[in-house]
Parts: C-alpha cells; structure tokens; sequence
C-alpha cells in the first residue's frame, strides 16, 4: 500500500487525496463548511409586516394590481406622493396573493438605497436556500436572478417598497465593475415585482409602460372617515371627523398622526381641540403634522411623521434638479387651486421702472444682498442678454424647457397636479404647508414669499371691465399676497395688486371695500416714497372716484383730498401739464355733482337698475320694462351704444323680455347687442361682454324651443370658456350643462350621458357629491338614464346622491327631499311599488315634523308629489294637510292672484282629487281659474273690444253691413268675445258674418267657411256646458266639414285641419264611433301629405288614443298613445310640455295595466288571451323590453 500522499490542492480549497493505489477523491471545502448540499424549503412569505387589521379598500386599486401582477413576468409600479397609503396597499396585496397562491414565494425588498437593496437579495437567498451563496466571491444578484428566472423554482411576487431613487437602480461608476440592479430583475413568465414609488418617471423606466402605472391619491372623504373612525374607535365624533379628514387632505399617514395625537392625549384631547388648533395658524397645523405617530407597518428608517416624510422628496429633488424645487417653493404660496402658468413664468420680468427700484433701494442697509434685488439684476441681465443676442429665440425656448422639465419632474412626485386646460395647477394643502416649513429651516421662506408677490403683480391683467373673469380666477390669489408685508424692493409690486384688487372690487360695487384697501396700500407707499410720489397722488383720485360712487360729495372729504392733491402738482409739476388739468376737471366735477346728482347720474341709473330687477324678481314686468327702457336710453346718450354698461342693460332687457314669453324681441335685442360688440373697438373679440351676450342669446332661442340654435351657441361658449378658464371653471360648467341639456332636449340622448357623466365627474371633484350643482346634474342624468331605458342606472346615482346629501345636511334639506322624491318617483316608474310608497311616505312625515312653513313652501317637491299616484289615503291626507298650511300662510303673505300661490291652490286641489273629494278640487280649481284671468290681461280685451267695436260701427255706417271689410271687422270683435269666454254674443256675431256674406253672393266664400267653422266650435262648447243642443252642434259639424270640403277641395290641409277639430268636439259630446272616423280622416291625410305640421298630426293620435280608450279598445289606445309619445320626443324634445304630458299619460296607463294584470293573475279562471287589459299589458311589455 502506498503511503498518503497529497498532489495538489486546488485553487478553491478542495484538496484530492490518493488512497494506496486506488484513486479515490474525497473533496472537503476548508474555506466554506456551509457547502453541504441543503434541501429546497417549501414557499412561503418573505414579509416583514403583519396584516393591518385596519385595512380600508381603495376602489378597485387591488383589483388592478391583480391584474398587472397576474400577467406572466407581470410588473405594476403604486405610484403617489408619500403617505397616500402606497406600501398598505402592497402588504395588503401580499396577505390576499399568500391566501390565494400557497404555493407561491412572497419576497419584500426595502429599495430605499442600494445598500438595503442587497441587503434584500441576500435575505431572499437565504430565505430559498440559494446554493453557492456562501463563497466569498458569490455574486448574490446574479445567483437570485438566476434562480428567479427558473421556473421550476416556483411562481414568485417581489414587492420593491420606497423605490423612489433612481440611482439605486439604475447608477453604477464606471470603474467598479458593477451592473446596475435593475438588470438582475429577471421578466420570468412565472414572476411578478410590484414596486411603490414616488417618483412616476423611474416607475415607468422600471415597469417598461405607462399603462403600469397605478396612481395612489389621497382617500375619498368616505374611506377617510371610516379610516379614522378605526383608528379612533370611541374618541370618534362623526360630523367633526368630516370636516378633520376635509382638513387634513384625506391623506392616510396624516389621518393616523392625527388619531395618534388625540389618543396620547385623550381625554384632554379631542377631534374638536385638534380642529382648533390646527386652524389657529400655520405654525400650530406644521407642528401637530410633525407628530411621530407609531406605525409598525412602515420601514423602521422611514418618519411616521408626514412632513418629515414629504420633506424627503423636497430634498432629492433639490439635489436632482434645483430649479423644480424652487418652483415648488414658488408654488407653496399661491392658494392651493387654479395656480395660473403665467404667473410662475411671466413673459417680462424686467420693466423700466425696476432701474429705479435698483437705484433707490441698492444702499438700503436692510436689502443688502437681498434676495429680492439680486433676483432682479438677473432679470435685467437676461433681458440684457436677450436684447444683445441674436438668438434670442433659442434663449426663449431654453427657458421654457427648464420650466417644461420642472413641471414634469414634480408632476413625477405627485407634489402638483396639472389641470384639463393646461395652463393651470393645483397642489395638495398640506404639501403647501409641509413645502414653507421646509423653507423655513433653510431660512428661504421669505426669499419666495417676495417673489410670490413679484410674480403675482406682473401676471395682473389690466383694469379692464373685459378681465372681469380673469380677475375672478385670480382672486384668491391676490387676497393672499395683499396680507403678506413686502420688502422695500417689492414695495411697488405689492402695491400695483392692492391698486388691481380696489379696482376689482369697484368694478363689483364694493366701493367701501375699494377705498379701505387702497388707502391701506397708499399709507404703506407713503411711508417708502413719500406723499408727493405720483403713485401716492394717482390713488389719491381714484379714492375720489369711489367717493363719487358712494355719494359722499356733502361731506367735503373728496374735496379736501383733490384740493390738496392739485396743490402738489401744482407745485411740484410743470404748469398745464396734463395730470394737474385732470384734476381741475375733477374737480369742477366733483362741484357739480355736491350741486345736484342729477337724473343721469351713474349711481342714480344704478338704483334705476336695482328697482328695475326688484320689480322682475316681484312679476311686475311692466314697470321692470318701463325703468329699464329709460336707463337704456340715458346709457346710450351718455354711454355710447356700445358701452359695456349700455350692452349689459340691453341684455338685462332681454331677460326681461324672454320672462314675458317675447322671445322675438328677445332675440332681436339680443342680436343687436352682438353686432354692437362685434363693431366696437373697446372690445376684444369673446371677451366677457361677447359670452354674455351669446349666453343670452341662446337662452332665448332654447325659450323659443329653437334647441338646435342653442346648442350651437353653448358648444361654441364652452370651447371658448374651457381654453380662456379651464374645464373645472365655474362658467365653463355652467355652460356645459346647457350643453347637455340641449343634446337631451333634442334627442340626442346618447352625447347627453357622455356629457353629463363628464360634468358630473368635474362637479364631483370642485363641489363634492352633496353639493346642490352636483344633485342637479345626477338628476340631469337620471332622466337621461330613464329615457335610455336604463332604469337601473338612474336609480344608483339617485340613491348615491340620497345617501351622501342624507350624511352631510340631514333629512330636513330641501335637495335631500328633492332627491327623494325622484327617488321615489323612480322606483314608481320601474314598478317597485312598495319602495315608492315607503319613500313617498318618509317625505311627507318628514314635512309633516318641520315647523317652519316659510321652509315648506320654498321647497320644490310639491308639483311633483301633487301629480305623482300615492299609494295610500293617509299620503294623501298628509299632503292635503302640508298643502292646506301652506296656502293659508301664502295667502296672508302676497297677493291672491300670485302665480306661486295658484300653484299651490291647484296642488291642493290635485291632493283632493287623490282623496276623492271632488266638491272640494272643484271649489279650489274654480277659485283658481277666476284669480288667473290676469286684470292687465283683462284689460286688454276690453280696450282690444272697444277699439274693434269702433271700427266696425264706422265700416258699417261708412260700407255697409255687407261689405267684405265690414264682414272681417265683425269677424274679428266675434274672435275677441269668443277669447273672452262671451260666447252667445259671439256666436250671434259669427251667425250675421255668415248671413252677410251670403247675402253677397249665391256662391259660400272662404270667409264664409271660415266663419261657420268657428261657430260649430263655439256652439259645440255651448252644448257641452249646458248639455244641451247635442244634435245641433253634430249637424253642424258634420256639415260645416262637408262645406269645407267643397270649397277647398278633396284632400286638402283646411278639410283635414277641421276634421280633427270637429273629432275633438264629437269627442267630448261623447259621439266617439263618429269622433274616431273623423281624427282617423285627418290622421292619415295629413300623414300623407309633405307639408304637414307635425303638431297637428301628434294632437290627432292624442285623440285616437283617447277615442279608443273610452272605446274600450285598449290594445289601440296603448299603440296611439306609444306613437303620440315618440313623435313628441322626436319633434319638441324630452322637455317639451307635450312630451311630458304624454310621458305621463303613458306611465299611467303602463301603471294601471300592471296593477290590473296583478289581480288578474290571482283569478284562476280569467280569460287571459281575450282580454283587452292583459293583451294591452303584453303590448306595453314587448314595446318597453324593446
């Protein structure tokens, strides 16, 4: 045997050892005891954090992280700004994927920085056992990528939490030698990675695809409340949570510091304390937000706190990119929605009058080195630069991609949201205040406070009546830098807003306002330039100016200040120069008016204006018209016809005109106001004072029932609104509801939904669900719904809006008794009668609770509940009761003849008709009739009577009682006492028109016809009144229709016209077999005919469908009254007042069959296929499914 010997020992530690002669290797690893062979563990999950048993679902987020995920080498990125909730919603994905897939590996990666990157992948391969991990040159990356890319390992989800630095996984130097690390994440079919980000661009380089992005915004205000409610438990107060998670943006880690707080602190602590102090000031929000709430579900190096946590983001992206920090810093100051593009990046920075602020402020001790002035020598320098170089327009462009690429990168963090227009922005609350405390431990917060109020000033519009829109976006803007205190270099920045604001608020009327604030501004000015600075003086006047407004001329003070003010300059200014002239005309204005205001005065046509717009708001149109006719006319002597104020009275008027149903001379004013602004100079074209004047306009032609001229109009006001102001703009969504509800009006139900749903999405974020414009519009879209055939649809969104209105204003809320009443109407339309009785019952005991019937009788629900089909006597006898009280109290509040107290008198008088009282409707409906025969309107008729009477005496005594002049003049007095309901005199009229002409000819003229035409009506309704002279009224009918027949031939529009008339009258004398020939003639004539008026034809299957109803033929009434409803609907709209008469004929009918059919189902014997009900009711069923 040979002895032992060792030949070599390998590079690697392993030795190969001969034993005798037999060359035996026995390999032992020296350097590594850990390289025995280990059997692969059973999958399982890798997580560090337990399940949150306070959890709450956010919408459909886990439903699409499923749906990333669970596509083969599936990648999603959670992206949104810190403590939206991102890395909860991760854990929680990765309890329900463990629950779902055993046999699947979880891994959770921390990727906050490389080093805890590593530190992840070595976890992981230990956790699955990874062999060759050990060595000490294993490269643990490429083995866990290696392994992860093997299928026959298993399916796999690594999370990569706090993946918000770029560099981590994709920066290496050069010389190390190293990969990146995003190049060891395998895209293996039988893996999925999840990542949760800040950063949306690096989330789109990591998942390869924007359509992997799932952006992670704040909660609802209903998951916040439920959240906070959890956290708090029996500390929570609900009406006061609403308005802490309002406060705290809806953001989760705020709402988890925010209960941490309380319950520390409990019970000294409240949500109501917290409420307080967190409002008090800025200061005392940034402290409480600073709390370091305790978390066991976030990373043990990442703040519970969430400014510490957002001022992570501030200090990455300082490093990254300065530029975008700074105009974050920028944006912290402006109010938190509608931030304006041009105020970030005004055109101009540099005026001519910043050389003077640089020379008077340069040796001010105080703004030494002052950020403010050093930011303007850079602008000068630009400008400079700009004005030497040639290519100034590659400098241009320069600048606006550093502020593009600024933009993008915060959009990236989720710190500022870009709205639909473009050209504006928005930013959470709380980021603001986290971004100013974060400026403030760098000392810089007042750096960008002074520029906030520079920036601000030079994007001011100018003092033009046409900005009024734009001064109204920016208002909220201004009344936060006006409180701010400027530095000397900004001094007259400042001052130009507090000048802009006064204007405005002038512009509005607020003239004590307007003065208050630039006195304010002008002391500040004085004390910096002195009170002989032309600033100072040029406030001075226009303080005067407000003066004037507020007729303050008797106490001397505007006087004394012009005085003085002249003194000045002419003191310190060349003789006649054109400021101290302007004065001295002020002056001599300013006496003449202390003499006498006069009639023409502006402030006097202003209350001309105001009185004019009480009568309006009173119906007393006649004295409205007279007052605004004299202030037009003074405007336009003293105004100019195309003046703003002259062009606003003219629409004013116009209003005024479509109130009184004038549409002509509505459209005509509105019209001439348009051509006046088109030729004017002093106007730009769609400025405010042209949306005006086009609004008005097409509010005429939609009160003309002219839809489609409407809807041109507001599509063409909303595209100009939605580029000036932005989509979410009050104007813009005003006009975009017109928008929709033209597209309903006209059919066009389709584009109505998509509009609608559009609006309500805009409402929904600027107002909130419960808001009344939001309520308006689901209801909007509910009747949309409903015309669709969608009933379901509208009755989700009816009980969405119920519940939300029901939570934020309570049950005794006019909008939530609105909506349930549609409500309930809704679900008497799909046949769930006993849900509409319940809530038909809720609404009348509510009313019947409130004391208040001021309240009751503003409410908009009595029409509705007067004409919908209650479900029991004891809801008829509430409403009656309800109506009763309200009548009363209206009656001893405004006249008996008031239109609103007649609508209650007849909803009343509906209630008793419910009630089978029917003496009692009666009374009530006669009293009403009565008060509604108009005095003006009576009056009328009686001058109209005089005057056709005088001149038919004078054609009598002057041509004779046959001529055919005097014939028409007879004719005319007969149609006025016909209108007046003095039918006798009337017929006796009409009998001697007919004798007279046939006292002129042998033959029957057209005047002839014309008049026994009317005399078969108004002897007709004789009959019907005094139910007698039933035979006469039918033989005249039948051969007044004869007549007509010869004299204007077979086939002809006057035979078929009176045909239905005649038929309406047969009708009512209850000759129905003969009523029905006669519609039935017209019916199919007209139908034949191209020139045939669509009216005349829906007014005839209205009365075929009635004829046949009382017939007993109720298959063909239902089938008359289904046409009649679909040509209304596609002639006059969904809202025309024929449509909606037979919508309700229609669900009557439909309601009355079902009820029917549901008795005749319990009747064992019931002879179903020869019934007439049961046949209608199938009918009604197979039009309705189609």
């Amino acid at each position: 045997m040979d002895p032992v010997s060792v030949r070599d020992i390998t590079a690697d530690g392993n030795a190969r050892i001969h034993v005798g002669n037999s060359s035996v290797t026995h390999v032992h690893n020296y350097a590594d005891t850990h390289d025995q062979p280990e059997e692969a563990p059973v999958p399982f999950s890798l997580m560090p954090f337990s399940r949150d048993p306070d959890f709450i679902a956010r919408g459909d987020i886990l439903d699409q992280i499923a749906t990333h995920c669970g596509q083969a080498a599936g990648r999603a990125a959670l992206v949104g700004l810190g403590g939206v909730g991102k890395s909860q919603l991760a854990i929680e994905y990765s309890y329900q994927t463990r629950d779902e897939k055993k046999d699947a590996w979880i891994f959770w990666v921390h990727a906050g920085t490389r080093a805890r990157v590593e530190e992840g992948f070595r976890a992981i391969a230990d956790a699955v056992k990874l062999p060759g991990r050990y060595k000490p040159k294993a490269d643990i990356p490429q083995l866990l990528h290696t392994w992860l890319s093997d299928e026959r390992n298993g399916k796999w989800l690594m999370i990569l939490d706090s993946a918000d630095d770029q560099e981590v996984f994709y920066g290496v130097e050069k010389s190390s030698g190293q990969r990146p690390l995003a190049s060891y994440l395998p895209q293996s079919p039988n893996g999925a990675i999840l990542v949760t980000t800040r950063d949306q661009a690096f989330a789109v380089r990591l998942t390869g695809s924007y359509k992997s992005i799932i952006k992670v915004g704040p909660m609802t205000a209903q998951e916040a409340l439920f959240f906070l409610e959890k956290k708090l438990g029996a500390l929570f107060e609900p009406d006061l949570g609403a308005e802490l998670v309002s406060a705290l943006d809806c953001i989760p880690l705020a709402i988890n510091q925010a209960a941490s707080y309380i319950q520390a602190r409990a019970p000294r602590s409240s949500i109501k304390k917290y409420l307080a102090e967190f409002r008090e000031s800025e200061k005392k929000s940034a402290r409480l937000l600073a709390h370091d709430a305790a978390e066991l579900r976030r990373d043990g190096s990442s703040s519970n706190a969430i400014m510490k946590t957002w001022q992570i983001s501030f200090d990455h992206i300082r490093s990254k990119q300065p530029s975008a920090a700074d105009l974050l810093a920028l944006m912290s100051f402006f109010d938190n929605q509608s931030i304006p593009e041009a105020a970030l990046q005004p055109e101009e920075e540099y005026d001519s009058d910043c050389d003077s602020d640089l020379e008077s402020n340069w040796d001010t001790e105080e703004l030494a080195n002052h950020s403010s002035m050093k930011r303007l020598l850079e602008a000068k320098q630009r400008r400079d630069t700009i004005y030497s170089s040639d290519d100034d327009d590659d400098l241009s462009s320069e600048t606006e991609s550093g502020f593009e690429e600024d933009i993008a990168l915060l959009r990236d963090y989720c710190l500022i949201f870009v709205c639909e227009s473009g050209t504006k922005f928005e930013m959470h609350r709380l980021v603001q205040l986290a971004t100013k405390k974060w400026l403030a431990s760098s000392k810089r917060q007042e750096e960008f406070k002074q520029m906030f109020i520079y920036r601000l000033a030079l994007s001011a519009p100018e003092a033009k009546g046409q900005n009024e829109l734009r001064y109204r976006d920016m208002m909220s803007h201004f009344q936060i830098a006006i409180r701010l205190r400027p530095n000397k270099t900004n001094l007259r920045f400042w001052f130009h807003l507090c000048y802009c604001i006064s204007w405005y608020m002038g512009f509005l009327g607020q003239y004590d306002k307007a003065k208050n604030l630039l006195e304010k501004a002008l002391e500040a000015w004085a004390e910096r330039k002195g009170r002989e600075h032309y600033n100072y003086l040029l406030g001075q006047v226009n303080i005067v100016s407000y003066m004037a407004e507020m007729d303050k001329y008797e106490k001397g003070e505007s006087e004394a200040i012009l005085l003085r003010v002249l003194e000045i300059q002419e003191r310190t200014l060349p003789v006649n120069s054109d400021a101290t002239l302007s004065t001295m005309e002020d002056l001599a204005y300013n006496y003449r008016q202390q003499a006498t205001l006069g009639r023409e005065h502006r402030t006097t046509l202003s209350c001309m204006s105001r009185l004019s717009a009480t009568y309006f708001c009173q119906s007393r149109y006649d004295e409205a018209e007279k007052i605004d006719l004299q202030v037009l006319s003074i405007q336009k002597k003293n105004c100019g016809p195309s003046h703003y104020d002259t062009l606003f009275t003219m629409m004013e008027l116009a209003t005024l005109y479509t109130a009184q149903v004038r549409d002509d001379e509505a459209i005509e004013l509105s019209l001439q106001a348009l051509q006046l602004h088109s030729a004017s100079c002093e106007f730009e074209d769609q400025d405010q004072t042209w949306i005006r004047v086009k609004t008005q306009l097409a509010g005429c032609y939609q009160s003309q029932s002219f839809y489609d001229k409407s809807l041109v109009l507001n599509e063409e006001i909303l595209r100009i609104l939605t580029a000036k102001f932005g989509p979410d703009h009050d104007e813009t969504l005003m006009v975009m509801q017109q928008v929709a509800d033209g597209l309903k009006r006209l059919g066009r139900y389709e584009e109505s939904e998509n509009t609608f749903i559009l609006l309500l999405g805009r409402l929904k974020a600027r107002f909130g669900l419960a808001h009344h414009r939001t309520a308006c519009c689901i209801k909007q879209l509910s009747k949309v719904y409903v015309y669709r055939r969608q009933p379901s649809k509208a009755e989700v969104l009816l009980v969405e809006l119920l519940d939300s209105r029901t939570s934020t204003h309570g049950l005794r809320d006019d909008w939530t008794l609105d909506t349930m009443v549609e409500l309930a109407k809704q679900y008497q339309q799909s046949q769930q009668s006993n849900k509409s009785s319940d809530m038909f019952a809720r609404v009348l005991a509510i009313c019947t609770e409130i004391n208040d019937v001021d309240f009751l009788d503003g409410l908009g629900i009595w029409e509705s509940l007067s004409t919908a089909c209650l479900h029991s006597q004891s809801q008829f006898e509430d409403l009656a009761t309800i109506l009763q009280v309200i009548l009363t109290f209206r009656k001893a509040k405004y006249p008996p003849d008031d239109d609103f107290t007649l609508n209650r008198a007849l909803q009343l008088a509906a209630a008793k008709e419910g009630l089978a009282q029917w003496d009692d409707a009666a009374n009530i409906c006669s009293e009403t009739l009565q008060l509604c025969q108009d005095k003006r309107e009576q009056e009328q008729y009686d001058e109209a009577r005089r005057l056709q009477s005088f001149v038919l005496e004078a054609r009598k005594e002057k041509l004779g009682l046959e001529d055919p002049t005097t014939l028409s003049s007879m004719h005319d007095l007969a149609m006025v006492l016909e209108e007046q309901g003095q039918l006798a005199e009337a017929e006796e009229l009409y009998r001697q028109v007919i004798r007279g002409h046939g006292a002129r000819s042998t033959t029957r003229s057209k005047g002839s016809i014309w008049a026994r035409q009317q005399l078969a009506h108004i002897v007709a309704r004789l009959a019907i009144e005094q139910e007698a002279r039933v035979e006469e009224a039918t033989e005249l009918l039948r051969n007044t229709l004869e007549m007509t027949e010869r004299e204007y031939g077979h086939g002809t529009m006057e035979v078929y016209n009176f045909a239905a008339l005649a038929g309406w009258r047969l009708m009512e004398l209850d000759l129905f077999e003969e009523a029905a020939k006669m519609v039935q003639l017209a019916y199919e004539g007209l139908g034949a005919m191209d020139n045939a008026d669509d009216g005349e034809l829906h007014f005839c299957l209205m009365l075929l469908a009635l004829i046949r109803d009382w017939q007993g033929d109720l298959v063909g009434a239902v089938e008359m009254q289904r046409r009649c409803l679909h040509m209304s609907r596609r002639v006059n709209g969904s809202e025309h007042p024929d449509t909606i008469s037979a919508q309700e004929r229609w669900d009557g009918w439909a309601g009355w069959l079902e009820q029917q059919a549901k008795e005749h189902a319990e009747e064992a014997d019931h002879p179903f296929e020869s019934c007439q009900t049961c046949l209608a009711r199938e009918c009604v069923g197979n039009w309705e499914s189609e």
